[in-house]
């Protein structure tokens, strides 16, 4: 019988390039812990939106009425003649005080004044907690405390509270100092515990999502909350004057500009810069913040023609020195300004016209507001989402509004209530208003901005559509102008990720281990979108770096909320690493609990790794997977003596949240970081002389079990004959003794560390089989990978199983001390 040995040698090695507490700031140990658990489980609170709750921060009086209106169940539908004057009836905390106004819980200031972002003292606490609780209070005949006067209006409440033991028992109150969230949470919970006051189970208010935008995954919420400027209220005014358009040195404006503005009132400062040559320029408001340090907001523009506009929102109330600098800096001449808080006020009710013609669309990475507005007519533009509501200010005579995502932080997708009003003015500039508020409004559906980068002086792209009105096919091309990995990668609206190959005429070449086309290809990609939602597509440098990280918005949505990258200016940068290997371990188990996966776990050994390679980048002034020594992150992890495989994520940044934030925003690296096989991870920080922070992730695996290979084994011969089923032809049966021969074989290879029909000592496989065997037909294939990912589709497409001239299996695989998986396959007759 004549005997045919046919066999196949493939070596591949992959490397990738790419709690149960309410808050995270409050450990179960924490003393007020119970305290701020009851009120959250109650709805009373519901902390910030980087899912902190803060507990050392003093409350300001706006959150205390809020807790305090929610802690007694008390709906917020309350309307009152004589309102304080500070109150902005579109802030998100006027119907809590309208309410505690209503119910006589509080009475506010002599000067009709609320303050409502000052502090609370104890001493206003305890009388606004008794009020709303209706405590029985009465005169003491001793003073409760050292600090509290018999005679003091504070004291009977501070008595009450002491005998109730709803406060701490020392010999001072400090009725004066400002009282912490803490300390509020837990007055209130031990109002409850004690039989004070029963704290009632309250709706959380959440409005059901609704069909037509359920689709909307927010799947980059920014980790972090912006931070408010916190402009000093300078005592006295700014009279009203038109500043002369030529007042600032070089410029000359179009026209003369008020010294006083509203509260979010738009301002599109237009003119021309008189001589220099300049492609921006900007504007600067100097203040002084609450601790008296000097502060600036920036607006910048661009210069054309010598020709600029400069569209300014004035959204914090106080007093500024105004300055224009061409280019990025220089000096300028001041002037003083201020931004008013008051209400605006109309002498009638009676409206005389109102806006028409209300659009809001997106295109070419904006959010544009347009409408028709009557003439010589001020604007208020009112955007409303449940108990949210942001709103702009506009007097010039423009129909068009550039949204900024910065505002719409406290917005969540779903849909949106824009109203605009309009009223009549015998003057614009002062204000003087003649008729009524008129008004129109439309509802539209919100989603998240995301920002999109194209390198093009690496990569040419046609075809690309970032709006599609429905699911659709994606098709683009173009050519390459460096060298690109072939495998684009998208993340889906659900967020999980998913790799498409690029097509290419040109014969792709295999660079570090990875498919890529040569500079110059031409490419083309197809994808199908199956469902509405906000898609990401990335095309990377063999580097790692993106060089297309584009959003693709898919439905009616419309851009309206912030990513991270909207609010950066507004974020503090955290680069004290002190701490960072937890912060990170935090954001990365939040990422992948979300997406239903197993947590990972911090590992010594992966955290040296990490370190080492972030040490030396910073100190050597390099950016890249390979080190000077041109190793890899595989070979580096050898080295180290690490036996499984390494997913390296890698980031340069100004800050450690900025840096996550790009991580989970680059396809590539989310796709690492949401790996579903990985079980532990290390990091490592490190800064260079410029302050510039390098961040290293190593992910890892545990090393492969013999159960993991049973697995393995069982599922890869399922795999097999399910493929020669669909294919009609016969399943395989195994062979106990090409098994025997095949996992023998495997283990030799692993042993030995090396891929190959013939072992480093003269044996071979092909002798084996020769020797032990009885067969007229025999295919060999070896094999090695280091990732148990993707290992039965690498394997289907390397070898054939369709043969029709086979009827048996062997299967052999052993992992080596390296972490490399080696599969020895016999097929045989």
């Amino acid at each position: 019988m004549k005997k045919e040995i046919l066999f196949c040698i493939v070596f591949t090695v992959i490397f990738k390039i790419s709690t149960a507490n309410a808050f995270y700031d409050v450990n179960q140990t924490d003393k007020y812990y119970p305290a701020i658990d009851f009120l959250q489980k109650h709805n009373v609170i519901s902390g910030y939106e980087d899912g902190t709750f803060k507990p050392s921060n003093v409350i300001s009086r706006a959150e205390f009425v809020k807790i305090i209106i929610k802690s007694i169940g008390l709906q917020t539908n309350s309307a009152v003649s004589e309102k304080f004057k500070d109150i902005d009836e579109t802030a998100w905390y006027a119907p809590y005080i309208n309410k505690a106004q209503a119910e006589g819980i509080l009475n506010g200031y002599t000067d009709g004044t609320f303050r409502p972002s000052n502090p609370v003292t104890k001493a206003e606490a305890l009388k606004i907690i008794g009020a709303a609780q209706k405590w029985n209070i009465k005169t003491p005949s001793d003073a409760p405390f050292i600090d509290t006067p018999i005679t003091a209006w504070f004291t009977p409440y501070v008595e009450f509270a002491k005998t109730n033991k709803l406060i701490e028992q020392s010999r001072f109150f400090q009725p004066d100092a400002a009282i912490t969230r803490s300390l509020v949470s837990d007055i209130l919970y031990k109002s409850d515990l004690n039989g004070i006051f029963k704290i009632p189970q309250t709706s959380t208010n959440s409005a059901t999502i609704q069909p037509s935008y359920a689709y909307l995954n927010d799947n980059f919420k920014p980790l972090v909350a912006p931070i408010t400027p916190r402009v000093k209220n300078n005592e006295g005014n700014i009279a009203f004057e038109m500043i002369n358009k030529d007042f600032f040195d070089n410029i000359s404006l179009d026209s003369d500009f008020p010294s006083q503005f509203y509260k979010n009132e738009i301002y599109k400062f237009k003119g021309s810069i008189k001589n220099g040559a300049f492609d921006s320029i900007f504007i600067f408001l100097a203040y002084k913040d609450e601790n008296g340090n000097s502060k600036t907001l920036d607006f910048v523009g661009n210069v054309q023609s010598n020709k600029f506009e400069i569209p300014v929102i004035f959204r914090y109330p106080g007093i500024y020195d105004i300055g224009i600098i061409p280019g990025t800096a220089g000096s300028s001449k001041i002037k003083k300004i201020v931004v008013i808080d008051n209400a605006i006020q109309t002498k009638t009710n009676i409206p005389k016209d109102k806006p028409s013609n209300i659009k809001i669309n997106f295109s070419l990475d904006k959010t544009t507001l347009s409408f028709s507005r009557p003439a010589l007519s001020i604007i208020k533009i009112t955007f409303a989402q449940e108990d949210k509501t942001m709103f702009y200010i506009s007097r010039q005579q423009e129909e068009t509004i550039d949204i900024q995502y910065q505002d719409f932080y406290q917005f969540k997708p779903g849909i949106v209530v824009l109203k605009v009003e309009s009223a009549s003015t015998s003057s614009l500039f002062p204000l003087n208003l003649s008729s009524g508020w008129g008004e129109s409004s439309i509802s539209f559906t919100a989603t998240r901005h995301l920002f999109s980068k194209i390198d093009k002086d690496k990569i040419s792209i046609s075809g690309l559509k970032n709006i599609m009105p429905s699911p659709g096919q994606i098709s683009i091309s173009g050519i390459t102008n460096a060298e690109i990995s072939r495998k684009a990668i998208i993340i889906n609206s659900n967020g999980l990720v998913e790799e498409v190959n690029l097509n290419s005429p040109v014969q792709p070449i295999i660079i570090n281990g990875m498919e890529s086309l040569p500079k110059g290809s031409a490419y083309s990609l197809s994808y199908q979108i199956k469902s509405q939602g906000t898609y990401i597509l990335g095309i990377n440098e063999i580097s790692g770096a993106a060089v297309v990280n584009t959003a693709i918005y898919v439905g009616s949505a419309i851009p309206l909320l912030p990513d991270f990258f909207d609010i950066k200016d507004l974020v503090p940068e955290d680069k004290d690493l002190t701490g960072a290997s937890n912060k990170y371990i935090n954001y990365v188990n939040n990422a992948r609990q979300r997406f239903g996966l197993n947590p990972v776990k911090l590992d010594n050994d992966l955290v040296m790794l990490a370190q080492s390679h972030a040490d030396d980048m910073a100190k050597n002034n390099y950016f890249s997977h390979y080190d000077l020594r041109g190793r890899s992150p595989n070979d580096r992890r050898i080295i180290a003596g690490i036996p499984t495989e390494v997913g390296e994520n890698m980031a340069k940044s100004s800050s450690l949240t900025a840096g996550f934030e790009g991580l989970m925003r680059s396809p590539g690296h989310r796709q690492n970081i949401l790996r579903s096989s990985w079980t532990k991870v290390g990091f490592g920080f490190s800064k260079n002389t410029n302050g510039e922070i390098f961040i290293v992730q190593e992910f890892s695996s545990d090393p492969i079990s013999q159960n993991d290979i049973l697995k393995l084994k069982n599922e890869l011969l399922i795999e097999i004959n399910n493929l020669r089923k669909n294919n009609s032809l016969p399943e395989l049966r195994q062979s106990a003794e090409a098994d025997e021969i095949a996992q023998s074989w495997s283990s030799t290879m692993a042993n030995d560390n090396f891929t190959d029909l013939k072992g480093q000592n003269g044996s071979s496989l092909t002798n084996m089989i020769q020797s032990q065997m009885r067969y007229s037909f025999v295919q060999m294939f070896v094999y090695s990978q280091n990732t148990t990912d993707s290992f039965k589709e690498n394997i289907l497409g390397q070898l054939n199983v369709l043969e029709n001239n086979v009827s048996y299996i062997g299967i052999g695989i052993a992992a080596s001390k390296l972490g490399d998986i080696k599969t020895t396959i016999i097929l045989f007759k």
